[in-house]
């Protein structure tokens, strides 16, 4: 039986508070984020309490490899649940979905989606926020045009 990785993150869920941090001795040690419920709607609250702040964060994220990545998809679910979004767009629940807007700016970057939210997880917090802003004024219509195209149904019958 191969021996576990150890732990990369501490979480604690606390009065509404959920805190992540990287582990002493980690290659993420010293970075911490935290999320409040207070700050999603109400039905999106409601639903996050009933399933568990901590694990519908971690199931949600569950196929993310990367340990930097993960913080990315983090700050993303709570960007969506912010926005009061619950179902990622255009995929399936668990299943790591890339946002429109860093679609848009890793075409711009000229980099894969993965090397832009490497580079993008290692900003400060005031920093993804401005860079996020900024490519989602700056790549409105494109953001838009990924979208519809995620709507479109692709045919996989040939693939069976």
């Amino acid at each position: 039986m191969a021996k576990r990785d150890a732990q990369v993150f501490e979480w604690i869920a606390l009065n509404g508070v959920l805190t992540v941090k990287g582990r002493e001795g980690s290659a993420q040690q010293g970075v911490t984020r935290t999320y409040r419920l207070a700050e999603y709607p109400d039905t999106i609250r409601q639903k996050i309490a009933d399933a568990g702040f901590k694990s519908v964060f971690q199931q949600r994220t569950s196929q993310v490899e990367s340990d930097e990545l993960k913080l990315v998809a983090w700050d993303d679910l709570d960007t969506m649940f912010q926005a009061g979004d619950w179902e990622k767009e255009g995929g399936a629940r668990g299943a790591p979905v890339v946002a429109a807007w860093i679609e848009a700016a890793a075409e711009f970057k000229n980099c894969t989606p993965g090397e832009f939210q490497a580079s993008w997880s290692k900003l400060d917090k005031p920093t993804r926020d401005k860079v996020k802003a900024g490519c989602e004024t700056r790549f409105a219509a494109r953001i838009v045009e990924i979208k519809e195209g995620r709507k479109d149904s692709v045919d996989l019958t040939d693939l069976s």
